[in-house]
């Protein structure tokens, strides 16, 4: 039941980055991060004449082919976009310096540190992402009980770095603790946090499933009712 491949029909300018390459003036974060998983050709354009309601813009059919073997696996793709959003963070400036919060040998992967973002393969982006993913942590901490500030405190303990690594929260976010709020709406501004909820959390989602939940989530949490819960 494999996928042989995968039609879209999108806007031309949109298709010429989906299906760039290095160096060509389109390369840029879209066509990267699908050309990990994808193969990409553009079939044809589609005029707005083809249209009833024709439309002010150029259209092109694309076709994905899925990599036999993919550049990365599904589990990497959050650290390998994040390296990829930096690199392209300014085009006008090297890869090296893009990146200079890590100490990477671009010699010794045959990279000139002095290239832009844009004029790098897939498969040299794909070399510096192996040197990273070396230093990239994934965290596991459980129960934190909406205890906001020894939630924090233990983060900058472990040094966590929100932009880098991955966080696993197994258990409880809500409960006993003072900041259940907070502890959830920083769990929402993190991307790279995943959540295994407990039984706490999934009251509080019933809660506000519920006919008679129908405050915000604010008003839920700091209910005089559910003191006992949170």
């Amino acid at each position: 039941n494999a996928i042989e491949d995968i039609h879209f029909l999108v806007q031309k300018e949109v298709a010429s980055r989906i299906c760039a390459s290095h160096l060509s003036g389109d390369w840029g974060r879209l066509g990267v991060k699908i050309s990990a998983f994808f193969q990409t050709d553009i079939l044809f354009d589609v005029p707005p004449e083809s249209f009833d309601i024709k439309p002010k813009v150029q259209s092109s059919f694309v076709r994905l082919i899925p990599r036999s073997a993919p550049y990365i696996s599904k589990n990497e793709y959050i650290k390998f976009s994040t390296l990829i959003d930096k690199s392209f963070a300014n085009k006008r400036k090297g890869i090296k310096n893009n990146l200079k919060k890590f100490d990477i040998d671009f010699q010794q992967l045959a990279i000139n540190p002095l290239s832009r973002a844009q004029e790098l393969s897939i498969e040299e982006f794909i070399s510096i992402f192996r040197v990273i993913d070396i230093w990239m942590s994934t965290y596991v901490i459980g129960d934190i009980h909406g205890c906001f500030d020894q939630f924090t405190k233990l983060l900058k303990k472990i040094n966590y770095k929100k932009d880098e690594d991955k966080l696993i929260l197994l258990g409880d976010l809500v409960n006993r603790g003072p900041d259940s709020l907070s502890v959830i709406n920083h769990c929402m501004a993190d991307s790279n946090i995943i959540t295994v909820l407990g039984n706490h959390d999934l009251y509080l989602l019933y809660l506000l499933s519920i006919d008679k939940a129908t405050g915000s989530l604010k008003e839920v949490v700091e209910a005089d009712s559910n003191k006992q819960i949170f």
